[in-house]
């Protein structure tokens, strides 16, 4: 029998599927949509992290622009508007009466935050907060500004009545001596182990307590290092925090003798010529500045014997331009360091040659000046150099040339040439410490391996120049303030 066909099948299946394109086009116009919507969500939150990354690098721009003022102001290179004489050190850096301007907002009492207003110019100033501006017409919105604040280490602190140090080796005497050792009025406070008072500060090793040749030097104390936190300000509320560690460039200047003349290690013997017209007393080691006395001249052991023997410079002539004591022979106790060997030589004139650069005080010749008495400077030579006056810390790698036209007050290394020699003519006074030593800076590749030693240094007045040497605490003390300070590290908070 013969099936009959449902005609409306076809037509009841199509009518079944009828909207599902339009389903499938609203889902793929959907994901469209989402897709188109994700991007531009991420497109607008990426505009947005390029403004707010934007106003982050300004402010991190603002903070080290804060570290390098204050490197600036360490270095003496911008002087106080509070009091234009008062000297910048790592002590008053770290003292909020001489740190912060009178003016200050937050005061000394407020807070105690040493923060340099006395030397950079907080001139942004709405209540408390007081920044130094960056951008010119500053403001938090749109510009970029810092603020400095300045803790020193705690174990280098000043000593607190009752409580020693952290860091020291002194141990006590046991038993104490008898009679006491004496001191002067002011040093009482301080040192414990000076005075023998062990209920006050047993424990002590600042750098006034033991000074050049363990001279006692008012005033002198400084901290070994400070810590420096710059926070940068950028627009719209952006901050950044960098914390700068600075140490003080410190160099071993104790001495047994006014000037000290390293010898040769090959027993060489040195070129000493005091002239034949040489003016009485004019090498002295009594302290001008009345503390200990030394002796004028230092020699290692053959060159002493050289000198004092028959034919050496000293003897023969009998010469009354030397003061008693006129001669002593250098040991590791009066010779610093840095002259204990050449390669420790080499290492410290290396050390001050990068201080110098960084500071700004490094030339390959001079002649005139270093400094003033009031301002004392640090120069460091890299080559010959005449010296006519001034004040401070002068280092010179060839010959030197002494050619005071005026006083100069401080302390002379001459280091890798070794030669220093007089031209004066007027009764002008050198007044502080002479270090001489010759070696060797450099050598050829092939001499890697082999020893270089200390060589024979160079003394010569044979120009009968009338100057006045003599030896001086505090205007060395003085010279070695001025050493600039190094960068140990930079971090961020």
């Amino acid at each position: 029998m013969r099936k009959k066909r449902n005609k409306n099948v076809g037509k009841t299946r199509a009518q079944s599927e009828r909207g599902a394109a339009l389903i499938v086009t609203l889902l793929i116009a959907t994901l469209l949509l989402l897709a188109g919507g994700a991007l531009i969500l991420t497109t607008s939150f990426s505009a947005t992290t390029a403004i707010e990354s934007t106003n982050e690098i300004q402010a991190y721009y603002g903070a080290e622009a804060g570290l390098q003022d204050t490197l600036n102001v360490l270095r003496g290179n911008i002087a106080s508007h509070k009091n234009a004489t008062t000297p910048i050190n790592l002590k008053n850096a770290a003292d909020p009466s001489i740190s912060n301007e009178a003016g200050d907002p937050f005061g000394v009492d407020d807070d105690g935050v040493p923060r340099l207003s006395a030397w950079l110019n907080y001139t942004y100033k709405n209540g408390s907060d007081w920044r130094v501006p960056v951008s010119a017409n500053y403001s938090p919105i749109n510009g970029i500004a810092y603020t400095i604040k300045i803790t020193a280490p705690d174990e280098d602190a000043p000593p607190i009545d009752g409580k020693p140090s952290k860091d020291d080796g002194f141990k006590k005497p046991n038993p104490a001596p008898n009679p006491k050792p004496t001191m002067p009025a002011w040093h009482l406070w301080h040192c414990g182990h000076c005075s023998w008072d062990y209920s006050h500060h047993p424990f002590c090793k600042h750098h006034h307590c033991t000074a050049i040749n363990a001279v006692w030097v008012p005033d002198n104390w400084e901290y070994n290092g400070l810590y420096i936190e710059s926070t940068g300000y950028g627009p719209k509320g952006a901050i950044k925090r960098l914390q700068m560690t600075v140490a003080k460039t410190d160099v071993d200047m104790k001495a047994g003798a006014a000037i000290t003349i390293i010898g040769a290690d090959g027993n060489a013997n040195p070129h000493f010529d005091l002239g034949s017209t040489a003016q009485d007393h004019q090498y002295k080691g009594a302290d001008v500045s009345n503390k200990t006395d030394i002796a004028a001249f230092g020699f290692s052991t053959d060159d002493l014997a050289w000198v004092n023997g028959p034919g050496g410079e000293i003897t023969t002539a009998d010469p009354h331009c030397i003061d008693v004591a006129r001669t002593t022979e250098l040991t590791s106790s009066n010779t610093p360091k840095f002259l204990q060997s050449a390669d420790a030589a080499r290492r410290t004139t290396t050390n001050l040659a990068f201080a110098a650069q960084a500071y700004g005080g490094y030339f390959t010749t001079y002649n005139g000046v270093v400094g003033t008495p009031t301002v004392p400077d640090y120069v460091f030579v890299d080559g010959d150099a005449t010296l006519t006056g001034g004040a401070g810390l002068l280092v010179v790698t060839g010959t030197l040339t002494m050619n005071l036209t005026s006083d100069f007050k401080g302390i002379v290394m001459v280091l890798g040439g070794g030669s220093m020699q007089m031209t004066a003519t007027a009764d002008n006074h050198f007044k502080g410490l002479i270090f001489i030593a010759k070696f060797d800076r450099t050598w050829d590749p092939s001499q890697n391996n082999q020893d270089h030693p200390f060589l024979a240094p160079s003394f010569d007045n044979s120009g009968n120049s009338k100057m006045l040497f003599q030896f001086d605490s505090l205007s060395a003390m003085n010279a070695l303030d001025t050493l600039p300070h190094a960068v140990t590290g930079v971090v961020e908070r």
